[in-house]
């Protein structure tokens, strides 16, 4: 994501350096000759600062850092599952094992059971200061449960691999998947929208999205295409590094109404600049990719005759589809936010978009719970965005709860399945290290890199980061 401070061309100049109609002066430097600005190139409107809120991580990365631990999550919790269920005998194989353990280390001698221990000084009986000898009962009944131990480690190892192996397979599905939306999506959206290029079309509109995206500072101009009669807004599409953008034919045929079309290219633009066009169409076909995955135990117990663990894996599946949910949705809304600071930075104004924004239809007194799962913003958050840009990087419940509830997930899951791999090494405890780092970054790069963020942005607004909803979450 280009989080770039320079100038846009519809800024203009302010005593001090500060911008007066764009979305705030530079990145973290200086506005100009007897000026500064503040948290990242801060502007001021009316006296009003202007935070520069896009000279830091954007929420949506990080809310996207949670989508995929979802996803991936997902795929680990299913694998796990259904080795259960395919392989339902692994508490006979545990007892088996134990038995077998118990009676082999009872018929060893103590030098044997000494040489099984990877550590031996490991075992050294409380209060001693360094080995001791074999012989003593406390000392013997040490070395006696460390064979013990070892040996049923060992009998249960390949029971432990195969699950982390059905974990990890669930993984790589999960991801084949998402990778598979990323690179389908945009064949399946050309064909079944009937888009047609728009240079041959109308080739002046064309003409002014490629200066508009040189204006935005693209290299490269992304296909343009003409939409139905039906289309009412634009958007993108496209896999990594081929954007494609549509354009209503309302508005290309207006294209020399720069009050119309502008705007609405230069949001389309911002989004091909952050280069969330393909990571948004995942986001959007995320049920695509989660609903038979997580149907797929289901369909495995339905088979089998025992089907008593269905309704506790049906409300802990519940709860993970509709926590992947809002986050997608939730990615979904805060990236147009950052479009539209983008795109009124690049020109224009904030002004420019609020007055189109205006003529839409609000649907912000909707209840709460309806506003959770919308695609977009409603106008008039929008708006209140583009009016305090200190809004977009506020960190919610939702962004609280979902990363904790993830990292609760994903710990027992890899313990789990780093425990089995780990078992000969005599290194199990970093089955416990490694996932209390992975939980560290997930809450680090997401709630805590939110509350940074926000604190930095509100603090140049004037006003106290909001940490209570984050917390409740």
């Amino acid at each position: 994501m280009n989080t770039s401070g320079a100038s846009g061309p519809g800024d203009t100049p302010g005593p001090g350096g500060t911008s007066q109609t764009g979305d705030g002066a530079g990145t973290g430097g200086s506005g100009g000759a007897g000026g500064s600005s503040r948290a990242g190139g801060s502007g001021r409107v009316g006296g009003a600062v202007r935070p520069f809120a896009l000279a830091y991580p954007s929420p949506t990365a990080s809310r996207f850092v949670l989508l995929l631990a979802a996803l991936l999550s997902a795929g680990a919790f299913v694998g796990g599952w259904l080795h259960e269920q395919l392989h339902d005998d692994w508490i006979s194989v545990a007892a088996r094992c134990d038995a077998e353990a118990a009676r082999t280390a009872a018929g060893l001698t103590p030098v044997e059971r000494r040489a099984l221990l990877p550590r031996p000084e490991s075992l050294v009986p409380p209060g001693s200061t360094g080995p001791a000898e074999p012989g003593p009962i406390e000392l013997g009944r040490y070395e006696l449960a460390g064979a013990h131990q070892v040996l049923l480690e060992r009998c249960l190892m390949p029971s432990a691999r195969r699950t982390a192996g059905f974990a990890l397979g669930g993984v790589a599905l999960a991801a084949a998947a998402g990778l598979a939306v990323l690179f389908l999506a945009p064949v399946v959206i050309e064909r079944r929208r009937r888009l047609r290029p728009l240079g041959p079309m109308v080739p002046q509109a064309a003409e002014r999205v490629a200066v508009l995206a040189a204006e935005a500072g693209l290299a490269r101009v992304p296909e343009v295409f003409l939409g139905p009669a039906t289309l009412r807004d634009g958007y993108g599409f496209g896999r990594p590094g081929r954007y494609r953008i549509v354009l209503p034919q309302a508005v290309a045929v207006r294209w020399r109404k720069g009050e119309l079309f502008d705007p609405l290219v230069r949001h389309e633009l911002a989004h091909v600049a952050h280069r969330d066009v393909a990571l948004a169409w995942l986001a959007r076909s995320v049920g695509y990719v989660l609903a038979p995955l997580l149907v797929l135990p289901v369909v495995v117990m339905l088979l089998a005759a025992d089907r008593s663990l269905l309704p506790g894996y049906a409300w802990r599946v519940l709860l993970l589809a509709v926590t992947a949910l809002l986050v997608s949705r939730s990615l979904l809304r805060s990236r147009e936010h950052d479009a539209d600071l983008r795109a009124a930075r690049a020109g224009g104004g904030p002004a420019a978009f609020t007055a189109i924004l205006a003529r839409a239809r609000d649907q912000d007194a909707s209840p709460w719970y309806r506003r959770l799962p919308a695609y977009h913003p409603s106008p008039a958050r929008r708006r209140a965005v583009l009016e305090r840009p200190e809004l977009a990087v506020d960190v919610t419940f939702l962004d609280g709860f979902s990363a904790a509830f993830l990292a609760a997930l994903t710990v027992p899951l890899v313990v789990g399945g780093l425990t089995g791999v780990l078992t000969t090494t005599g290194r199990t405890d970093l089955a416990f290290l490694v996932p209390a780092v992975l939980t560290g970054l997930l809450l680090g790069g997401s709630a805590g890199l939110g509350l940074w963020r926000a604190a930095l942005v509100r603090r140049a607004a004037g006003g106290p980061a909001r940490v209570v909803p984050v917390a409740m979450g």
